[in-house]
C-alpha cells in the first residue's frame, strides 16, 4: 500500500506515467486543473493555489526520495510531482481576475515554466544535484518562483498593471 501511495503522489496521480513529455503532460493538466480552480473559486482562488503549492512541495520531498528508491534510478522521468508543486507556485498570488487576457496569461505561464525546468540555467540545474527529493523538488520550486516574477514583470511592462 505505502508504493502504491508513493507511486500514486510522486507521479501525480499517474500522470508522469505517459511514454513521452511526462513533465510537459503534468504541467499541462495541473494548469488546467489550476484555471478551473480559478474560474470555480474565484473570491478563493488567491488563498487555494499557495495553500495547494505549499502542500505539494513541502510533501514533495520525502515523496520523491521514496520514489527514488522504488523506481531504483536517480530523479526518474516518471515523478512529476515537482512540476505539480512549480507550476502552483508560478501561479501563486497572481490577481487573475484583473487579468485582461487570461488565456494568454495561462498559455504563457506554462510556457516559461516548462522553457526554465527544460533549460534548466545553471543555478536552477546546480540545486537538481542535490540529493534525493531535495534535488528533485528545488529545480522546479526554483523555476515556479522565476515564473511567478517573470509573469508580473511582463504584466507590469505590457499594461502598466501589477497582478
Amino acid at each position: 500500500m505505502k508504493n502504491f501511495m508513493v507511486k500514486l503522489l510522486s507521479t501525480s496521480c499517474f500522470v508522469g506515467y505517459m511514454p513521452v513529455f511526462p513533465g510537459t503532460t503534468t504541467t499541462f493538466v495541473y494548469t488546467i486543473l489550476i484555471f478551473f480552480i480559478f474560474v470555480s473559486f474565484k473570491s478563493s482562488y488567491f488563498f487555494i493555489i499557495p495553500g495547494l503549492a505549499l502542500i505539494f512541495s513541502v510533501i514533495g520531498i520525502p515523496i520523491s526520495t521514496a520514489a527514488e528508491k522504488i523506481f531504483q534510478k536517480k530523479d526518474p522521468g516518471k515523478v512529476t510531482i515537482d512540476e505539480v508543486a512549480g507550476i502552483f507556485i508560478a501561479f501563486s498570488f497572481l490577481r487573475l481576475e484583473k487579468v485582461k487576457y487570461i488565456g494568454l496569461l495561462f498559455l504563457g505561464t506554462f510556457a516559461i515554466f516548462r522553457a526554465l525546468d527544460m533549460a534548466k540555467p545553471w543555478f536552477i540545474n546546480s540545486v537538481q544535484r542535490l540529493d534525493g527529493g531535495t534535488g528533485i523538488m528545488l529545480d522546479d520550486i526554483i523555476a515556479g518562483v522565476m515564473t511567478n516574477v517573470l509573469i508580473r514583470l511582463g504584466y507590469l511592462i505590457s499594461f502598466g498593471e501589477v497582478i
